[in-house]
Formats: structure tokens, sequence, C-alpha cells
């Protein structure tokens, strides 16, 4: 097994595990996640999982973090309504849902996945911004376990993308999900281990 797969297959397993471990702290009541928030992840997880596919041309191992995405915000979206513990839609959710049509239309547009994939991160670092808020107010909200192991995830399979990037052709788009998946997700854990210790 070559380097770069062996580092995707054990970000995707740790990227599972991390979601695991979230869906049982979900179900136990330890987290309250926002429905609306995991809603919108799960659709934006299946825009990047196509767009990353097809800007990758079929690549499995430089799009396996968007097929992770897209699967386990599906799944999520079904263990928050099986806890029922989860807070309402708001207007934002409804406004970062455009970005999504959006990204559909420029990748029409422009015939090139890549539009819609770099138009989709900006929905995923909005949507976020809820999750930074409560947890800076309710530090309890979250544990930080599962969020760095997700994010360890993202460091590996970013590795492994970056390993197949062809140097010359300046494709660094392509590690993009995943320096924006680690940046964005890393500050959930921060805010909430600082916070704890205070």
């Amino acid at each position: 097994m070559e380097c770069d797969t062996a580092l995707a297959a054990v970000g995707i397993v740790l990227y599972f595990l991390g979601f695991i471990y979230y869906g049982k702290c979900a179900l136990a009541g330890k987290v309250n996640p926002s429905l609306a928030s995991w809603e919108q992840w799960a659709v934006l997880g299946i825009l990047l999982a196509v767009s990353s596919h097809v800007m990758n041309k079929g690549d499995v191992i430089k799009s396996l973090q968007a097929y992770g995405i897209c699967i386990a915000n599906v799944i999520m979206v079904v263990v928050v309504l099986i806890a029922r513990k989860y807070d309402k839609p708001k207007l934002r959710d409804t406004a970062l849902s455009l970005f999504g049509l959006l990204a559909i239309f420029l990748w029409w547009l422009k015939h090139d996945a890549t539009y819609a994939l770099l138009t989709l991160l900006f929905p995923v670092v909005i949507s976020i911004i809820p999750t930074w808020i409560n947890t800076w107010q309710e530090p309890s909200r979250e544990d930080p376990k599962p969020w760095l192991v997700i994010c360890f995830s993202y460091l590996l399979t970013g590795t492994a993308t970056a390993l197949r990037v062809q140097y010359w052709t300046m494709e660094w788009h392509q590690v993009a999900l995943h320096v924006t998946g680690f940046a964005t997700q890393f500050v959930v854990p921060l805010i909430a281990i600082l916070k704890k210790n205070r």
C-alpha cells in the first residue's frame, strides 16, 4: 500500500470514529447539536462529494474526505432527529442554502466543478459559526474529543491529497477542502478546552 493511500485510509477511519463518538454523545444527551446546521452540512456534503469527484476526475484518494463528509453528515441528521434534542432552523440556515444553489449554478455556467467546490467552502465556514458561538457561551455543549479526531483526519487526508497533487500544475485548490475543514473545526475544541479550563 502506498503512503498516500495509507494516510487517506487511516484518515477516513478516524473521521468516522470521530463521528461515531459524536453521535453517541448526541444520543446520550451529552452534546446539543443544531439540526439546522447538520441539515445544511448534509446538503453541502452531498454537493462537496459530487463536485470533488468531478474536479478530481474520479481520483478516490483525493475525494475520500468529501465522500466521508457526505456520508457522515447525512447519518448525523438521522442521529440528531432520533436524539430529538436540537435547535430550530433560523433564517441564516435558509440563506446558506442559497449558496448551494449558487455553487450548482456556477458549476453549470463555467462547466467546471472547481467553482462549485470553492463556492461551497464559504457556507461551510459560515455554517459552523453558530457552533463556535454556542461553544463559547456554553463549553459543556460540545465535547472536544470527537472534534480533535475529525481534525486529525483532515490532516491525514489532506496530506494524502497533497502527495497526489502534480506540483508543476499548481492544483493546490484540491487541498482547499482539507485546509478549510481542519481550520474551521479545530476552533470548536479549542474554545471548549480554553473555556472549560478557566
